[in-house]
């Protein structure tokens, strides 16, 4: 993780619009911006409404997140 970090200060991924380090890999994923990301986030909160009376259903967006030392 540590020199993925070191990478992304050093500038190795400008010009990439989103990165994620997953199992020690790195990937070049979809941007999550307009208008991805806003139509993204209205067909979750449009999911979670329709299916709210289902127990234990949680409709989500996805978030960088540090898992372990290989995935970010």
């Amino acid at each position: 993780m540590s020199d993925f970090l070191t990478l992304d200060e050093s500038g190795a991924f400008e010009g990439l619009r989103r990165v994620e380090l997953i199992d020690g890999e790195i990937f070049t994923v979809a941007p999550l911006c307009f208008p991805h990301g806003d139509t993204l986030f209205e067909l979750t909160m449009a999911v979670g409404l329709a299916v709210r009376q289902v127990r234990g259903f949680k409709a989500t967006t996805p978030v960088s997140a540090e898992l372990d030392n290989n995935n970010l």
